[in-house]
């Protein structure tokens, strides 16, 4: 019975774990603190299952992004998205906007990072965005997207990742 015990403890922190750093921390949280095991039992099976199922195909889009291959990243993502339609990964939507603008089919990667403001953890899209509008001759939207990224995330700098930071810093470059 102890050893139960143990590993209903060990999933339970594990789930807490995972949703913090999959940055699933907004209702999973809570439901994981107030459900300890039913929480547990539903976030196994409605996020960790399904992610581990996908992964791969998320893996292998990921590599080809990296190869710099953006069309294959696009096909796998969008055979990903064909097959398993109720799969949402923050990071392939993300990947999936960075090669469109790597074809350089430039509106509809501004029309992904748009989507992925306040979708995506961090000022990333919300910059790149930025970045975009100014790239097509959108100064005034470029503008606005910068100056909500700094407003949004410039407060809580010190709590920023590394690489979020580096984001604020590029959109403060640009309103300079």
């Amino acid at each position: 019975m102890p050893i139960l015990g143990l590993l209903g403890t060990l999933l339970y922190f594990g789930c807490i774990f995972h949703a913090i750093k999959t940055g699933r921390i907004n209702y999973w949280l809570m439901i994981l603190i107030f459900l300890p095991g039913i929480g547990s039992a539903a976030y196994l099976l409605l996020e960790v299952l399904p992610e581990m199922r996908n992964s791969r195909a998320a893996r292998l889009s990921r590599a080809l992004f990296g190869r710099g291959d953006f069309q294959a990243s696009l096909d796998t993502l969008d055979a990903l998205q064909r097959d398993n339609p109720g799969y949402h990964s923050r990071e392939a939507h993300m990947i999936y906007a960075r090669s469109l603008e790597g074809l350089g089919r430039r509106q509809e990667a501004a029309d992904e990072y748009r989507s992925l403001i306040g979708y995506a953890l961090g000022p990333e899209a919300q910059v790149r965005y930025g970045l975009m509008m100014k790239a097509m001759g959108e100064p005034k939207l470029a503008e606005e997207a910068f100056r909500d990224a700094v407003k949004t995330y410039g407060r809580r700098l010190k709590k920023l990742d590394p690489a979020d930071r580096d984001w604020i810093a590029e959109a403060e470059r640009n309103l300079a």
